[in-house]
C-alpha cells in the first residue's frame, strides 16, 4: 500500500460528463495533491503529520457541515429536508435484478434515509487527537441532531438551534494541532482500535461510513510507521489493501453497488 496511493480506492473517476460526490475529506485530497513542497521535511517536524491531518481534516469537515445544516435549516422558504444531508445510496443503487428487495438500515427504519454519514461518524476518534481529550457534550449534542434529522419531518428550528451549537462546540484554534507535543505511538494504537470497532458498533453501515474507516485506518497507520514503525501489525496493512478493493466502484458503475 504505497503512501502516495494508499486511499486511490475511495472513489472512480467519474464518468465524462457527470459530476463528482460533493464530499470531502482533507487527509485523502492531501495525499494526492501535487506536492510542491518537500513532504518529508513535514514528516521529519512532525512524525504524526498523518495522524494529525486525519483528525484536523475530521473537526474542520464536520464543523463546516454542521454550519451548512444550520444555514439550510434556518431558512423556511426553502424545501426541507434537504436530501444533500443524507446517505446518497439509500436511495441511488444498482438493481440487481427484476426484483429490488429493499433492505432496513441497521437501527433504522425501513425507507429511512441515514443522516451525516459521510462527515460525522468518526468524530469521536478524532476529537482526543485534536483536544487531547474527548467532548462528550458535542457529541451528545451531535446524537440529538441525528435523532431528529432521522425523523421523517425534522423539525426545522429544532435543528438549526443543536446544528449551531454543535458548530460552536468544535469551533477553536486550528494551530493548536501544530503546536502541541508529538503524539504517543500508544494514543494513536488507541485510535485504531476504537476505528475498528466502529465496524461493530456503527448506527448504520454503508458505503460512506466504510470508506471513512478506511481513510482513517490509513491515515493512522502510516502515522503509527512513521513514529514506531515495528509496532505496525501486518495484519491490518493486508486488512486495508482488501478493503480498498472492495470499496472501489465496480467498472462501468458510478455507485458502489450493494455494498454490506
Amino acid at each position: 500500500m504505497p503512501r502516495r496511493q494508499r486511499r486511490q480506492g475511495r472513489q472512480p473517476r467519474p464518468d465524462r460528463g457527470r459530476p463528482p460526490r460533493l464530499n470531502f475529506e482533507y487527509s485523502s485530497y492531501l495525499a494526492i495533491y501535487p506536492k510542491h513542497w518537500d513532504e518529508r521535511a513535514d514528516r521529519a517536524r512532525h512524525p504524526d503529520h498523518e495522524a494529525r491531518t486525519w483528525a484536523l481534516g475530521q473537526l474542520v469537515s464536520a464543523q463546516a457541515a454542521l454550519d451548512l445544516l444550520a444555514y439550510r435549516a434556518a431558512d423556511e422558504s426553502k424545501p426541507w429536508p434537504e436530501f444533500a444531508e443524507y446517505d446518497c445510496f439509500a436511495c441511488h443503487q444498482n438493481l440487481p435484478g427484476a426484483q429490488f428487495q429493499p433492505r432496513r438500515p441497521q437501527g433504522g427504519r425501513l425507507g429511512g434515509i441515514p443522516w451525516g454519514s459521510w462527515y460525522y461518524p468518526l468524530l469521536e476518534q478524532a476529537l482526543p487527537l485534536a483536544k487531547g481529550e474527548p467532548d462528550d457534550k458535542v457529541l451528545s449534542l451531535l446524537a440529538d441532531v441525528r435523532t431528529e434529522m432521522n425523523k421523517p419531518r425534522p423539525r426545522q428550528a429544532q435543528v438549526a438551534t443543536l446544528a449551531r451549537t454543535a458548530a460552536e462546540r468544535l469551533n477553536f484554534p486550528v494551530g493548536r494541532l501544530m503546536l502541541t507535543g508529538t503524539l504517543e505511538p500508544a494514543a494513536i494504537r488507541r485510535r485504531l482500535t476504537g476505528i475498528l470497532e466502529e465496524e461493530t458498533r456503527g448506527p448504520e453501515g454503508n458505503w460512506d461510513r466504510a470508506t471513512q474507516r478506511y481513510l482513517g485506518l490509513a491515515a493512522l497507520f502510516h502515522a503509527l510507521g512513521d513514529l514506531a514503525p515495528g509496532q505496525c501489525d501486518p495484519a491490518l496493512r493486508r486488512y486495508l489493501d482488501r478493503l480498498a478493493g472492495r470499496l472501489a466502484y465496480p467498472i462501468g458503475q458510478d455507485s458502489p453497488g450493494r455494498n454490506d
